[in-house]
């Protein structure tokens, strides 16, 4: 009946009537088209509304934020079992992953070793937004509050986790430099532009990093990530069915005509959040190659807090009470009569390993 009502099949003072019955006929109506209704009056008192509109709106917002694109998820590591707010360590490992010694007859086993890198801290953060609706507007909900709010509030905690997700990975002038730098040799040699050229020699230099025992970093799949203004670009070096080609592997005066490897062998999120990180420079110039988390190595973790990896919504308990009767939710806050509503999330993010990926500022220098 409340799905009927927010979408406007039935007059929304079915929906008091039912809360508050005053007229038998238009009970006896309301039960034929939803039987239960009149069964449910007899458990429930006019408190109920609101709990239900808070659970509504919780629902609603849930959808949304689910809907709501979330790039980062492609190429980040996701956990959702923080037990507090207390700094988290990552301490990376190698060692025990290259080749194996002979062991001769009787001769002693050999040990390896494991060698820790630098330890990484994630710090889960609190995010939330609340709202407050006036007891007029719930009743002349004509302005469609309770539809329009649970939309911004999803929409909200997506990009909330979006933008944090971001700034992990990029700065005000592009690439983060915390991240991208000379020593980790993640830079993309040049910066050079988005190009078929460009994103195939990027491949190899993430395909050709190595342990800090030298060994090899298997990374079988990539995911690139463009700003919004490289999505065509991109999308066109990927979906192309056949390069042509005077390099790696042609010779002057000859062209390779080729199949396009690359693109199935990469996946592309478009984050929108590059260009409003990057709000000095080069925000629609950068682009960036990471391993795929699929593959069991991640450049970037997000680890939100257990039992919120997605948003909680929140009702406030209202205060006022009908002289002779008990608390009556639906009455709000006893001085204003309104009724609040708030979303909470808590995650952090972490740049793990810098050599899962590489970058290029777009700007040829």
């Amino acid at each position: 009946m409340w799905a009927d009502v927010m979408a406007g099949n039935v007059p929304r003072y079915l929906l008091s009537e039912a809360m508050e019955p005053r007229t038998p006929a238009l009970m006896r109506s309301i039960d034929s088209n939803y039987p239960g209704i009149v069964q449910l009056h007899e458990t429930h008192t006019r408190s109920d509304f609101a709990q239900l509109t808070g659970d509504v709106l919780g629902r609603m917002s849930l959808a949304r934020y689910r809907e709501f694109p979330s790039p980062w998820r492609q190429f980040a590591k996701v956990t959702s079992n923080l037990a507090d707010f207390r700094p988290v360590k990552r301490i990376p490992l190698d060692g025990l992953e290259g080749a194996w010694p002979e062991q001769m007859e009787d001769e002693e086993l050999e040990y390896g070793s494991l060698a820790e890198g630098t330890p990484v801290t994630l710090t889960p953060r609190k995010y939330s937004l609340g709202v407050r609706l006036s007891f007029e507007l719930i009743v002349n909900d004509d302005l469609d509050a309770f539809t329009s709010i649970p939309d911004r509030l999803g929409r909200g905690g997506a990009r909330t986790v979006n933008r944090a997700v971001t700034a992990t990975y990029v700065g005000a002038s592009g690439p983060l430099p915390a991240v991208y730098s000379a020593p980790n040799g993640n830079i993309i040699t040049g910066n050079p532009a988005l190009t078929t050229a460009s994103l195939s020699a990027a491949y190899g230099q993430l395909r050709s990093m190595r342990d800090s025992q030298g060994e090899p970093i298997m990374i079988e799949m990539a995911v690139l990530v463009v700003p919004p203004a490289l999505e065509v670009t991109a999308r066109n070096i990927l979906s192309a069915t056949q390069i042509f080609m005077t390099t790696n592997g042609g010779i002057s005066g000859q062209e390779l005509q080729v199949a396009n490897w690359v693109g199935s062998s990469l996946t592309l999120a478009v984050d929108p959040y590059i260009p409003v990180i990057a709000s000095t420079a080069n925000g629609n110039t950068s682009w960036f190659l990471f391993a795929s988390p699929s593959t069991g190595n991640a450049a970037i973790e997000v680890g939100f807090l257990n039992g919120y990896a997605t948003p909680v919504i929140y009702q406030k308990i209202g205060n006022s009470q009908r002289v002779g009767d008990g608390l009556d939710q639906e009455a709000g806050d006893f001085g204003t009569m309104s009724q609040d509503w708030k979303g909470v999330q808590a995650f952090g993010t972490a740049a793990l390993d810098p050599k899962l990926t590489v970058a290029s500022n777009g700007t040829g220098t």
